[in-house]
């Protein structure tokens, strides 16, 4: 049962004041003409940054919100934790078809945006455009999130498992947290993540890692079989030698009483 700590909860308030105290020291100390002004034409300013932020957020907060309410509503308990390498170990095949299937889906998206000439004079349709590019492009980003918890960065990554549903034939973690100590910040973090991919997109590239998992097996057991025949060899081995060098004894023993030694 996954059971938040008093000391968890504190951290991430923590986490969130410090990143709001942050921003605004950075305002303060840049003044809003630097704030607003871009590096070059084509970039973002530092205003705008901190805007694309604040709204990445807010559009979070309704979601993050409905699955809070919906987890107290059905009384849904969490399983964990787990070391990042046992969590990545025990649900491998989970994690790759969930992998897979937002590569086919980003796949299938980067080529249609491919065939889109956007007219740069329309701007709501160029603004389209490039958030569809940018959904894409985050999209990729997070299918590397697990694999972004460098030691040297990241001490202690722990997974908190928050929902588990069973999709065609494996259970998959849909919902869980990362929490982590941040090295560089010398604070606790954690990081959230949910599946976004749809159920019949699991399944198609469950239905590969099935066999995948299947010729796995066969080849563990027949590994397994291997080593116990290449065991019981050994072990034969030994016992012909233990019973040679007996043998060799008793001779020996019989010629030296035969010889009167």
């Amino acid at each position: 049962m996954f059971t938040p700590q008093i000391a968890d909860l504190a951290a991430v308030d923590a986490g969130f004041r410090a990143i709001s105290e942050q921003a605004r020291k950075l305002v303060s100390t840049l003044g809003v003409e630097r704030v607003t002004e871009r590096p070059r034409p084509n970039s973002w300013s530092v205003a705008e940054c901190l805007l694309h932020l604040n709204i990445t957020s807010e559009a979070y907060l309704p979601v993050w919100r409905e699955a809070f309410r919906e987890g107290r509503d059905r009384g849904w308990t969490g399983t964990g934790p787990f070391k990042l390498d046992d969590f990545q170990e025990k649900y491998r095949y989970q994690l790759q078809d969930e992998q897979e299937a937002r590569e086919q889906i980003h796949s299938e998206k980067a080529k249609q945006l491919e065939q889109i000439k956007p007219d740069p004079t329309n701007a709501k349709a160029f603004t389209e455009f490039m958030e569809q590019v940018q959904s894409v492009q985050m999209g990729q980003f997070a299918a590397m999130q697990l694999d972004s918890y460098q030691p040297a960065l990241f001490k202690e990554p722990t997974v908190y498992i928050l929902e588990e549903r069973r999709i065609g034939q494996r259970s998959y973690p849909t919902r869980y947290a990362v929490t982590y100590l941040d090295v560089a910040l010398k604070r606790p973090g954690y990081r959230l993540s949910w599946m976004t991919v749809p159920d019949d997109a699991i399944k198609t590239a469950q239905a590969v890692s099935l066999v995948s998992e299947k010729e796995e097996a066969a080849r563990t057991k027949e590994n397994e079989a291997l080593k116990k025949r290449a065991e019981a060899l050994q072990n034969l081995e030994k016992k012909k030698d233990e019973q040679e060098k007996k043998n060799f004894k008793k001779g020996q023993a019989d010629l030296e009483k035969e010889l009167g030694f």
